[in-house]
């Protein structure tokens, strides 16, 4: 959900820069760290729906998300914007992406 659409107050926060048994860890902790925190104004959000419309796709993004902040319900109302299940999403792009 990211930080919010207004800066709230100071988080001095560690990442977990822990790597699993597996090998796997986070790419880059520090970065989820911060977009965990991140300001999200509804228009700086909407500002990447433009962005993504620039490319090929009518409809370049999918939300699947039962959250929505208040960023996330204004990207839900601009053009080129689907709402739909992730299963559905997936197989949408999938089925671009193989042609």
């Amino acid at each position: 959900a990211g930080g919010g659409v207004r800066p709230g107050s100071t988080l001095l926060a560690v990442p977990d820069t822990a790597v699993r048994p597996d090998g796997d860890g986070t790419p880059d902790p520090y970065a989820l760290l911060e977009l965990s925190t991140d300001i999200r104004p509804p228009d700086y959000a909407e500002n990447f729906v433009h962005m993504a419309l620039q490319g090929p796709l009518d409809e370049p993004i999918s939300v699947c998300g039962v959250s929505r902040p208040p960023w996330l319900s204004a990207v839900v109302e601009c053009y080129g914007v689907r709402t739909e299940p992730l299963a559905v999403a997936l197989a949408r792009f999938a089925a671009i992406s193989a042609v």
